[in-house]
C-alpha cells in the first residue's frame, strides 16, 4: 500500500533532520501531546519523550508571554514539557533564599517563537493558576540557539559519591574516552572515566578554601538551579564532533555544548566560564 506524498515527505524530513518535535490537539482530553526523537548523546539508546500539557495552561502562558512581551499567541510554539513537583518559589529561588516547604504538582514548560528567535521556560501549577517566569533560562530576544529540551532523568549521570558537589561530564565530542571531572565539598578535584573504560576518581589537586568559595558563589549567585533539567546542546556543532558537557551542582543538571558561549543566557555564560577558569588553573 503506497503512502500519500506528504507521509513520504515527512518521513523523510524526520530522517533528514534527526529531531522532529510533533504537536498534536486532542479536543476530547484538552491536552497538547510532544514526542521528541531523541537527539546523539553519549548514550544514544534514549526512548523518544512524550508529555501531555493541558491546553489551559499552555493559552495561559500564551497570554502571560502575550502581557510581558507583546508577542502574539498565535506565533508561540510548544517545544517541550515535563511534570515536576514544586517547592514554594516554583523551583525560583533566590540566591541563598529559604522556600516553603510544600509539593505544588505542576509543569516545567518550553514555549518558542522561531519567527522571532525567542523561547521562554516557565514552571506552572497543574492548572496553570500559578505561573513563574524563569527568566534566568529564557531568551525572549534575539536567541542565537534553539529552544532549550529537558534532560530526561535516566540520563543525569549520577556523581561517584554524597560529598561531590559539582560534576562536570562529557556526553559528546570526538574523544578516545570521556570523563567526568568532580569537585568535592571539602575542595578536592578528580577525574574519572565514565566511557569506553570506566574507573575510578583520580586527584587533580586541591582547591584552596578562597577558590571553593568563589567557585560555589558564581554558581549560586547566578541561580544554577534554575536551569535544572535543561539541554541546551547544539546538534549542528555536535555533528562536527562538538564536545557537551552535562553539568551538575548539588543536584540541579544543565547540558551545553561547547562552541560560542555568548549565545547563552547570561548567567550561564558566567557559569561555564567559571569552570573554564577553574579547568585553565588545572593545566598551570
Amino acid at each position: 500500500m503506497l503512502l500519500p506524498k506528504f507521509a513520504v515527505l515527512n518521513t523523510l524530513l524526520s530522517v533528514i533532520i534527526g529531531t522532529q518535535i510533533f504537536v498534536t490537539t486532542n479536543a476530547n482530553s484538552q491536552v497538547v501531546e510532544k514526542s521528541t526523537i531523541t537527539q546523539t548523546r553519549a548514550e544514544p539508546t534514549q526512548k523518544p519523550n512524550v508529555e501531555k500539557l493541558p491546553q489551559r495552561t499552555f493559552r495561559l502562558i500564551q497570554r502571560d508571554i502575550q502581557k510581558r512581551f507583546g508577542t502574539s499567541p498565535a506565533s508561540l510554539r510548544f517545544h517541550a514539557a515535563s511534570r515536576e513537583t514544586w517547592d514554594g518559589c516554583m523551583g525560583l529561588p533566590k540566591p541563598n533564599g529559604a522556600c516553603t516547604a510544600i509539593a505544588i504538582p505542576g509543569w516545567r514548560v518550553v514555549v518558542s517563537d522561531q519567527a522571532k528567535n525567542a523561547f521562554w521556560v516557565y514552571h506552572t501549577s497543574n492548572d496553570g493558576k500559578i505561573l513563574a517566569y524563569n527568566a534566568t533560562a529564557s531568551l525572549p530576544r534575539n536567541a542565537k540557539i534553539s529552544a532549550p529540551n529537558i534532560i530526561n532523568k535516566d540520563k543525569i549521570i549520577p556523581t561517584s559519591s554524597s560529598s561531590v558537589i559539582f560534576q562536570a561530564a562529557q556526553i559528546t565530542g570526538f574523544s578516545s574516552e570521556y570523563y567526568a571531572w568532580e569537585l568535592t565539598n571539602d575542595g578536592l578535584l578528580t577525574r574519572r572515566a565514565i566511557g569506553r573504560n570506566p574507573g575510578k576518581p583520580e586527584t587533580i589537586r586541591q582547591l584552596s578554601k578562597q577558590e571553593l568559595k568563589r567557585f560555589n558563589d558564581v554558581l549560586t549567585q547566578n541561580s544554577f538551579n534554575h536551569f535544572h533539567r535543561l539541554s541546551y546542546l547544539d546538534m549542528g556543532a555536535i555533528a562536527a564532533d562538538a564536545a557537551s558537557f552535562q553539568l551538575n551542582y548539588n543536584g540541579a543538571v544543565i547540558e551545553y555544548t561547547q562552541t560560542d558561549i555568548q549565545k547563552y543566557p547570561a548567567n550561564l555564560r558566567r557559569i561555564i566560564s567559571a569552570w573554564d577558569t577553574l579547568q585553565q588553573r588545572n593545566s598551570q
